[in-house]
């Protein structure tokens, strides 16, 4: 798999600079989605919107990869940096794409990205209730740091030392 970071997108041959978009972006992205139950979202995905998202990159507040496979995106990660780790967020494979080691992959990327720039610590917050996704994190090493409410929804923050 490809992982192309935001940073590095004017570099490379998925972004189309003429039109400043991905050059597979089409119903690619929306179809394996129409039908997403809204309640399997982190309650923050619901308030953001395109605009918020695109400022946020743009302003380089926030940074995403995609995980390309055969110059399609299969899979994304947003993150930020944090005084001593890297957090992220938004850690999506598309459903057909599930279960083959693709969120391994992203992981493992975003945690070499953040040795390489001196961060001690990769973290992130899931829904206690999503016990695959604390499965996955657990099997890389993250261990649960506390627990939250937020919204209503209990959260864990999960931490891995990666320096």
């Amino acid at each position: 798999m490809d992982i192309v970071n935001t940073g590095d997108w004017y570099e490379t041959s998925y972004f189309d600079r003429s039109t400043n978009r991905f050059k597979d972006h089409s119903s690619n992205y929306e179809k394996p989605f129409r039908n997403i139950d809204m309640f399997s979202l982190p309650p923050s995905a619901l308030e953001e919107t395109v605009d918020s998202i695109f400022n946020a990159l743009h302003s380089q507040k926030e940074q995403a990869a995609l995980g390309y496979i055969k110059d399609r995106a299969v899979a994304m990660v947003r993150f930020r940096w944090q005084d001593h780790g890297l957090y992220f967020y938004r850690l999506s494979v598309l459903p057909a794409w599930q279960g083959k080691g693709i969120a391994k992959s992203l992981l493992l990327w975003l945690e070499n990205l953040a040795q390489q720039n001196g961060k001690a610590y990769c973290y992130c917050r899931v829904r206690k209730m999503v016990e695959r996704n604390i499965r996955l994190y657990t099997s890389l090493g993250y261990q649960v740091l506390h627990e939250e409410i937020i919204k209503g929804i209990q959260v864990v923050t999960m931490k891995k030392q990666v320096l």
